[in-house]
């Protein structure tokens, strides 16, 4: 790992002369303790006192002696500072044979017969290759240097090392993932990091299921360098078949400094998707009330999971598409965007934290039925031509859930539709139907209307009629019924528009507007000669609370008038009776109630109601509402009363609203 890299730095360090060591940095910060380089030769220390010294940027700047040494003497001293260099260290591996270590050093005298023992940071620590300072603190920068005692002071600020700061702080990307590989016994990964100076030692942790707490673990561990890009790689060894894991590495220099660095999380496990169990008790159900296919089913390994996507096709076999993406804790998927009366097949596609897919489950399906068909023909006309009458009419705004229309006629005078087509196919803009039966007859109004069926086989209500008359008789002039009419209401008043008349036939100078309410027996005229330049009308004489229906008719000046267009009922939602607002006092024998006068013209009378807490509401008088207050002299004293005015309502369809609520200590 990076401790391999500590070797080729000691040989520059022991190779270059003395006077290039200053331009090399030789002191480093790890996790616990700033690591210096020794740049006092051995063959110029033989019993010589070295001072192991320090100062701060900040602070203390002088040169503080944190320790005084003598390289080792013998193999005792030896085992002693590579004790030490294990409990500084606990993580290297690499073991030292002291006694092997002092045997070829004395024997030879050359650090070049110890490369495989001081080729690691403890057993540099051992021969005092390495100083280690346990004694720094967190957030300070210090400058280091080991001389003889002897030194003098030019000597010795020429052995000054590097400015180091601790804790070191890695200047790195975070590493990215890179590949994942499982098998049954074993995970391994990959990251990489592009363009950054390499920092090949690292430790990886893990946490297992859900749980959010990652510890160190120990594992096979390596980085490798590709050109401009470093990748790391692991490979845990203690993975269990049947759990899921997650992994991250922090990047650490040679010395175990850094840590400030995490790289992406990566889930992983052994287990192979295909040997999860897909999910179990898939169903479909169709839901009324929220217009939508419910997609039911249980995940027997939903710790493994990471996704679960919804495939949905009109096919059993093809055409299956993603329609939606749950989480693993889900049960329930609710798909509105179908068509009621269409089958829909489903089947669920699990993919794990890893991104691999699993075997898919069985297949289901489902199909809403509409209980109702909101989607009627709009703008039918009827026009006479010679082959008879030729019914049009425009499409409901949603085709996809219409299966076709019917067509049905009725003579002037006759109490019920009568149904003339088949289901006819539904076009793509203006549908158009012929009715060429002989059974039509001269100068007589028909009425024609088109209704549709959807796809749940629900027909819709009748829409808004046409009216034409049959074969015009001899020498009288037959006018035709305004077209595409339309009722709105506007601010409590209602306004009819229709087509310009004025484009098809130029001879008629008039419309007749008549209206009949849900009180008349017949209709009554609104507007009498309305100018037919005219495409709109406003009847503001509507009465709140009060259903409409209106005609209207062309006419011509020797008063012929052409069929009329009857228009869909329209309600004018009526104003609610309101109260006005109340205040109570008490006196000595009696409680008063005063309110304000009440301009709506509709309010008769007030209902006076009481009560105390806990009971219900007792109407204890009813007032004329031009009188303005009310005395109780009912109440009991030594209770707490509470009073509201409720206009009284003349019939059920008012609505009405009580006052404020005021209340009385007696």
């Amino acid at each position: 790992m990076a401790t391999r890299y500590i070797y080729i730095f000691f040989c520059l360090l022991f190779c270059l002369p003395a006077i290039a060591q200053q331009n090399d940095d030789n002191c480093f910060a790890g996790s616990n303790a700033v690591f210096v380089y020794n740049t006092v030769l051995p063959d110029t220390a033989t019993n010589s006192l070295l001072l192991f010294q320090r100062r701060e940027r900040e602070g203390n700047t002088a040169w503080v002696t944190i320790r005084r040494f003598h390289n080792p003497d013998n193999a005792t001293d030896v085992l002693a500072n590579y004790e030490e260099a294990r409990q500084l260290l606990p993580g290297f591996e690499q073991q030292l044979d002291v006694a092997e270590a002092w045997r070829k050093w004395k024997r030879y005298g050359t650090f070049d017969s110890l490369l495989n023992e001081v080729g690691f940071l403890p057993g540099q620590l051992a021969f005092h290759i390495v100083l280690a300072d346990t004694t720094v603190k967190a957030g300070s920068t210090y400058q280091y240097r080991i001389i003889k005692e002897t030194e003098t002071a030019i000597g010795a600020e020429e052995r000054a090392g590097n400015w180091v700061s601790f804790p070191a702080r890695l200047q790195t990307p975070a590493p990215r993932f890179l590949r994942r590989q499982a098998e049954r016994d074993a995970v391994m990964l990959q990251w990489y990091v592009t363009g950054a100076m390499p920092v090949q030692r690292f430790q990886v942790y893990r946490a297992e299921g859900n749980d959010n707490t990652f510890e160190l673990l120990d594992c096979m561990t390596g980085a490798v360098q590709k050109g401009d890009t470093l990748i790391y790689n692991m490979q845990d060894n203690k993975a269990v078949f049947s759990e899921m894991y997650r992994y991250y590495i922090v990047p650490l220099n040679a010395f175990g400094g850094g840590g400030n660095i995490v790289s992406d999380t990566v889930p992983a496990t052994c287990m192979n998707p295909n040997e999860l169990l897909t999910p179990q008790f898939v169903r479909a159900d169709a839901n009324t009330d929220k217009q939508a296919i419910m997609v039911h089913y249980l995940l027997p390994d939903p710790g493994y999971i990471g996704s679960v996507h919804i495939m949905r096709s009109n096919s059993f076999s093809t055409g299956f598409e993603e329609v939606g993406i749950t989480g693993p804790a889900d049960t329930l998927f609710a798909d509105y965007r179908i068509v009621p009366g269409k089958k829909y097949y489903y089947y669920l596609q699990m993919t794990d934290k890893m991104g691999r897919n699993s075997a898919r489950s069985v297949k289901t399906f489902g199909m809403l039925q509409d209980t109702t068909n909101d989607a009627p023909a709009r703008f039918v006309t009827a026009t006479r031509i010679r082959e008879g009458v030729l019914v049009s009419w425009q499409n409901a705004p949603d085709t996809s859930v219409i299966s076709g229309y019917y067509i049905y006629r009725k003579a002037s005078g006759s109490e019920r539709f009568e149904r003339i087509s088949e289901l006819l196919p539904v076009r793509d803009s203006i549908n158009e139907f012929l009715d060429s039966s002989t059974l039509l007859q001269s100068a007589t109004l028909y009425m024609y209307s088109v209704v549709s069926e959807n796809l749940s086989n629900k027909v819709s209500a009748f829409s808004v009629p046409a009216y034409v008359t049959g074969r015009q008789p001899q020498g009288k002039r037959i006018l035709l019924s305004p077209r595409e009419v339309k009722v709105l209401m506007q601010n409590q008043k209602v306004r009819l528009i229709w087509y310009d008349m004025k484009l098809m036939d130029n001879s008629f100078a008039f419309y007749n507007i008549y209206r009949k309410s849900d009180r008349d027996t017949s209709f009554r005229a609104v507007a009498f000669h309305y100018p037919a330049e005219f495409t709109s009308f406003m009847d503001s004489t509507t009465e709140p609370g009060i259903s409409y229906v209106y005609a209207i008719e062309c006419a011509d000046e020797d008063s012929t008038t052409g069929a009329q267009t009857i228009t869909a009922r329209i309600n004018i939602p009526s104003q609610p009776l309101l109260a006005p607002e109340l205040t109570a006092s008490a006196s000595e024998n009696s409680i008063l109630l005063i309110w304000q006068q009440n301009t709506d013209a509709r309010v008769r009378a007030y209902g006076v109601y009481r009560y105390t807490r806990g009971n219900e509401p007792e109407k204890i008088a009813t007032v004329n509402a031009e009188i303005l207050s009310f005395e109780d002299s009912k109440a009991d004293k030594g209770k707490t009363y509470y009073y509201y005015l409720q206009p009284d309502k003349a019939d059920n369809t008012m609505e009405v609203v009580m006052s404020n609520k005021v209340y009385v200590v007696y």
